[in-house]
């Protein structure tokens, strides 16, 4: 089944934009943890159905994994949604499909938990289209999407759609999968808005 896994927010200062979160929506951004080797880090804002966005920056500019001048251009006129993340099942098949190796990345927390997810669809997905990329968590699914319950104002029942400025054949042709909830408007690449279930209601996130 293919589904919405997590949405990355690209932002200059974590706490900042975790304080908006919290003021405009209602949402508690909690901590995440580093990248190993990539010179990035995030706080976590689970949002229901087991999905959660991504507050993501750059934490070591001198860094030399090809993430962070990537990132730092996105981030050059300030906080952006950038990407989505999905969720295809066997990754493996997925990674076959596009014909793509699958990468591995480590999500470490302060106290030394770790989570794993396994990549692929990188090309696309970091390439200038910023089209929808593919993960399978393989350790740590427990902490997956946070450390704890969220303490948010509203009750938050999962992501409904999502927007994107990319070539809409391009990142249909991506995912393979036409039920995937996907909305195309013109804009920049990658993606430009979200929808949210909050206290049953949908709420537009656009940044």
């Amino acid at each position: 089944m293919t589904r919405i896994d997590h949405i990355v927010f690209a932002v200059c200062d974590l706490d900042a934009a975790a304080r908006g979160l919290w003021t405009n929506f209602g949402l508690e951004a909690q901590p995440g943890g580093q990248h190993a080797g990539a010179g990035t880090s995030n706080l976590l804002v689970p949002v229901g159905n087991d999905q959660f966005i991504e507050l993501l920056t750059v934490s070591d500019p001198a860094s030399r994994h090809p993430i962070v001048p990537w990132l730092s251009k996105h981030l050059a006129q300030g906080d952006r949604l950038l990407q989505v993340a999905v969720d295809a099942g066997a990754i493996d098949t997925v990674a076959a499909r596009l014909r793509e190796p699958i990468g591995e990345v480590d999500r470490v927390s302060g106290d030394g938990r770790r989570v794993h997810f396994r990549l692929t669809g990188i090309a696309g997905g970091f390439g200038p289209e910023i089209l929808p990329f593919f993960v399978e968590c393989t350790a740590g699914q427990d902490w997956r999407c946070g450390f704890r319950r969220p303490r948010h104002r509203v009750a938050a029942r999962g992501v409904v759609w999502v927007e994107l400025g990319s070539d809409e054949a391009r990142a249909r042709a991506q995912v393979s999968d036409e039920s995937f909830p996907l909305r195309f408007a013109r804009g920049r690449p990658g993606v430009l808005a979200i929808g949210l279930d909050l206290d049953g209601k949908e709420v537009e996130l656009r940044i």
